[in-house]
């Protein structure tokens, strides 16, 4: 059955916990096996999104799927109808109070326990319900009297008390233990059995109870006789719709038909604020309803006075409530009416749920995440696969031109530097992903060092300057002179941030100019402040864009993304990598006018001079390597192919080592003058490899080959176990530079 009930939900992430309880009910006792039967009816008929059931229409299907539960003793009490529902939890009551008695006494009890058992069987096989019900208030109240008179009352008391809380753990979640309080003689109705009525069930014993008043106000017009008896069942009545008031858990408020408060519980005055002395008398218009829904309180009240007609009685309501203090808050609301001795009378039952109302705007926001979520994953596959089939595209394009061999000298040459273009615009987009996770994730890290600042926003300008001209636009530089010459900060991030921004300002630049802008705003003894700005005249950004523009994968115009290329991923790490510097990111934009990007980053003085980061260059020579013997560790067919080829070409000797336990074992064996160390590979990895063979050469150079970024790798560059380290793919000439850094 709970198998069944699992698959039934529609989300089920929604309800992980549910679902975890629901597959270990083997070997549960019936009393919890009835309780996470109700858990699961409660899941599906009020808070699952489809909402496939009611309650009656999931019993149902459970009761076709599962026809043995009917011969089940408490299952067949939770799928019956109302009134034989009644009758089988009074008879079980009255069976648990047996078996407590009897456990106690005995034979003590005359033979009357086992009298009572015979009785119970006849009263459930009787066809007429509300006779059975009767005859089971005579018997339950029999059995009361008979312990109470002969072992007293505090055993009558604990007897009954422990029959109701045996009755209660397996009912008591399933909405019918109110139904004792009807058949239960008010004697001995339970302090307990009250506090545990719900507002429905309240409503309910209420309705019921005054209905049982009325029929014994009538019987006494005709039995004069019983007067006296009569009205002391009134009073134990009274007494008992006193009692189930003043321990509800709602506010329980009754007003007479020109809305004056008359009554007003312990409930209320906790929810609202009044004390019974502060409310009695006043209208409840002025206490507890806002003023916005005054003017329609009073028109519904006075329809339903004129014509005895109302949309909103006996029905479960959401509103706003007042409480003291003009507070406003969200409640819900049942009113009945009652009419006696041609007066009517309102009973108000309001609870407070404000609780629940904040919980269920969690889940509608939870639910709006995930939707959100899993549009920006569909945009993100969307534009990422574009981005990638459109330089795959000129590869495949290009490559089969130069396949069919009819390409000319000048076609060839052509086609291979489109190749490397499509090539790099492929590893950008790339670097991009991979970049911007690691900014999510919070592996990044700063990496400062001294250099000048001048000369990098300069080298900037100049990179991009033919792309601007291609365009026919200025890109021009504008430098503060009191800017000092030489600051400290992460050269890379602020190269990077710069470069995006002033590559996105010619990208949605159709004319005009673009302005890169550097500005000293604060500055003391060892730190200062300052703003870098771009500025272009481009297509600019709608106001209610700007935000957007800064989220992943998005760009201002949905079309420019096609219009324009890129991934839409520029800006998000621009942010992120400025906060990561601690600095913030602003923009000023208007469609049509251009846009203004400022990003204010606060560097530090420095009175050293800059490391020289210039690469070595080597003019390569065919025969540069020759009689050199390089071992290159890789398992990569295609990696293989190219490094070979390369090195081959340049003169060396290569063997080959597909892991890290071949490329150890072959050191031992030959000598080599240089290892190229791929560092991902199956059996035995590079490192574990590198650091085996440093156990006895200490020597050889070892270069790793690597994906990885540099602030992965940079902790193992050392001669303890590695010397350098070359990124994937290969560049032939970074190749060439370290090879003859190490070999010759």
């Amino acid at each position: 059955m709970f198998d069944f009930l699992i698959k039934e939900i529609s989300v089920p992430k929604q309800a992980e916990r549910l679902i975890a309880v629901g597959r270990k009910v083997k070997g549960k006792p019936a009393d919890e096996l009835l309780r996470i039967y109700i858990s699961f009816e409660h899941y599906l008929t009020n808070l699952d999104p489809e909402q496939k059931y009611t309650k009656e229409k999931l019993r149902n299907a459970v009761k076709h799927r599962f026809p043995d539960l009917i011969q089940d003793p408490y299952f067949v009490i939770l799928f019956s109808q109302e009134q034989l529902q009644k009758l089988k939890l009074a008879i079980l009551f009255t069976e648990f109070c047996l078996t407590e008695a009897s456990s106690i006494f005995g034979n003590a009890g005359n033979g009357l326990f086992d009298h009572v058992l015979k009785q119970l069987v006849e009263i459930e096989q009787s066809a007429d319900y509300e006779v059975s019900i009767q005859q089971m208030q005579l018997l339950i109240d029999k059995v009361f009297n008979y312990i109470h008179s002969n072992f007293g009352p505090h055993l009558a008391d604990t007897i009954f008390e422990n029959a109701y809380q045996k009755t209660s753990r397996y009912f008591k979640e399933a909405g019918i233990i109110h139904y004792l309080a009807n058949i239960l003689p008010q004697s001995i109705v339970l302090s307990s059995l009250l506090s545990d009525l719900t507002q429905a069930q309240t409503q309910k014993v209420i309705r019921e109870k005054m209905e049982e008043t009325q029929r014994l106000n009538k019987v006494l017009e005709h039995q004069l006789k019983q007067l006296q008896q009569t009205r002391e069942e009134i009073k134990r009545q009274e007494s008992m719709l006193s009692g189930i008031v003043s321990s509800s858990l709602d506010a329980m408020i009754t007003i007479n038909e020109n809305g004056q408060i008359m009554n007003w519980n312990r409930a209320a005055e906790d929810i609202l604020g009044y004390s019974f002395e502060e409310a009695k008398g006043k209208y409840i218009s002025d206490l507890i309803v806002p003023d916005a829904y005054k003017e329609l309180h009073q028109h519904g009240f006075e329809k339903y006075l004129r014509t005895k007609q109302s949309s909103i009685l006996d029905k479960r309501l959401r509103m706003q409530a007042k409480r003291k203090g003009g507070i406003i808050f969200p409640a819900e609301l049942a009113i009945t009416a009652i009419e006696h001795n041609n007066f009517c009378y309102f009973n108000g039952f309001l609870r407070d749920i404000s609780e629940q109302v904040q919980q269920e705007n969690d889940l509608k926001r939870a639910r709006e995440e995930a939707e959100q979520a899993a549009r920006i994953k569909t945009e993100f596959l969307n534009t990422v696969s574009h981005e990638v089939r459109t330089p795959l595209n000129a590869i495949m394009g290009f490559t089969y031109q130069l396949l069919n061999g009819k390409a000319t000298d000048d076609e060839k040459k052509s086609y291979l530097s489109l190749l490397r273009r499509s090539s790099e615009n492929l590893l950008h987009l790339i670097n991009d992903i991979l970049d911007f996770n690691k900014l999510e994730n919070g592996s990044q890290r700063l990496n400062n060092e001294v250099f000048h600042l001048k000369e990098l926003l300069t080298n900037i300008c100049t990179s991009y300057t033919p792309l601007a001209q291609q365009k026919n636009i200025a890109l021009q530089l504008e430098y503060d002179d009191q800017l000092p010459a030489v600051v400290y900060a992460d050269a890379i991030r602020l190269h990077a941030v710069l470069s995006n921004l002033v590559n996105n300002a010619i990208k949605f630049t159709m004319e005009g100019r673009i302005v890169m802008e550097a500005k000293l705003v604060a500055s003391d003894e060892s730190t200062l402040t300052a703003d870098f700005t771009v500025t272009d005249t481009g297509i600019g950004i709608p106001a209610e864009k700007q935000e957007q523009i800064f989220e992943f994968f998005t760009q201002a115009e949905s079309n420019n993304t096609r219009r324009f290329g890129g991934a839409g991923l520029g800006l998000s790490i621009v942010r992120k990598t400025v906060q990561l510097m601690n600095g913030a990111i602003f923009l000023e934009s208007k469609p049509g006018q251009g846009s203004v990007f400022r990003i204010r980053i606060p560097l530090m003085h420095s009175t050293g001079e800059p490391m020289e980061r210039e690469p070595e260059m080597f003019i390569q020579d065919e025969l540069a390597f020759e009689h050199k013997r390089i071992l290159l560790a890789e398992d990569n067919d295609l990696n293989i192919l190219v490094a070979k080829q390369l090195i081959e070409d340049w003169g060396a000797r290569v063997d080959v080592a597909y892991n890290g336990q071949e490329a150890l074992e072959l050191c031992m064996k030959n000598e080599y003058d240089l290892v190229l160390m791929d560092l991902q590979m199956p059996v035995m990895d590079g490192l574990a490899s590198s650091e085996e063979i440093r156990k006895f050469n200490l020597v050889m150079p070892i270069i790793a080959l690597t994906a990885s970024s540099l602030e992965e790798i940079a902790e193992h560059v050392s001669p303890n176990s590695l010397n350098d380290y070359i990124r994937k793919p290969i560049d032939p000439t970074e190749l060439y530079n370290k090879l003859h850094r190490f070999l010759i």
